[in-house]
């Protein structure tokens, strides 16, 4: 019996790219490709119109971003797609793509791994996707928090790690960015994903998705992006369910 026909759209604000991939995906057995568009604005409503198996979206485009259209798509409560990502940049969260997208696939696209692609497609685990797209969904959407000066309002995929400081509780980010807010971290954990943000101990809370190392000598979580590296000490007794919790989902 043959394999049924995978129905894609493509989006990218690049015509190169788009007829690139439109000519790698031709030649490919039982791939359809049903819409393609180069203005990101008119993406959620072709891919609401024509329902493909994948979409083949660019993340870095004028307008509106790739975590925007999926937002949006979010929004109108559809989501029966799965989405490859397409970039020529390397500076974002690859690994977050690998945890929350169906795959991802670096500029200029190789036609090997496309293939990888296609065949991982038709044998995929489509409640471990729902799952990866959730947690993608929910790490993209700001929160606001109240400051002695204010309120701000804090994209969760930049937060590297959070700790306790008395009734305050500080965020760290990545460049030695840190704000302070007005709530202890009892009531920050519950604001925030806890498939995405892991309580590794009293004092703190860890960014799952950008995890490198947990030593358990030093009982120290290191996190790693683009090069740059961070760390916080946690305590020695949770070493090991931390542990237990990256392997059972990762």
């Amino acid at each position: 019996m043959n394999d049924p026909l995978i129905r894609a759209i493509i989006v990218d604000d690049e015509q190169q790219a788009i007829d690139l991939l439109v000519n790698l995906l031709k030649g490919i057995d039982g791939v359809e490709i049903v819409g393609v568009t180069a203005h990101p604005a008119s993406a959620p409503d072709m891919v609401i119109r024509f329902h493909p198996d994948i979409l083949f979206l660019d993340v870095k485009m004028p307008g509106l971003s790739g975590f925007d259209i999926l937002n949006e798509l979010s929004r109108q409560r559809y989501f029966d797609t799965l989405v490859v990502f397409t970039t020529a940049y390397d500076e974002f969260a690859l690994k977050a793509f690998e945890y929350s997208a169906f795959d991802y696939l670096m500029k200029p696209i190789d036609p090997t791994r496309l293939q990888e692609t296609i065949t991982r497609y038709r044998t995929r685990n489509l409640n471990l996707y729902a799952q990866r797209i959730d947690k993608l969904l929910s790490a993209v959407k700001k929160v606001s928090f109240s400051t002695v000066s204010g309120v701000i309002f804090i994209d969760p995929g930049d937060v590297v790690f959070i700790q306790a400081e008395g009734n305050y509780t500080v965020f760290y980010f990545w460049a030695g960015r840190k704000e302070t807010v007005t709530l202890n971290l009892g009531n920050v954990e519950r604001m925030l994903d806890s498939r995405v943000f892991h309580r590794a101990d009293r004092s703190t809370i860890i960014n799952l998705t950008c995890l490198k190392k947990v030593s358990t000598s030093k009982h120290t979580c290191l996190f790693e992006k683009n090069g740059e590296e961070l760390s916080c000490v946690i305590a020695r007794e949770k070493v090991n369910d931390l542990i237990r919790r990256m392997k059972d989902e990762f």
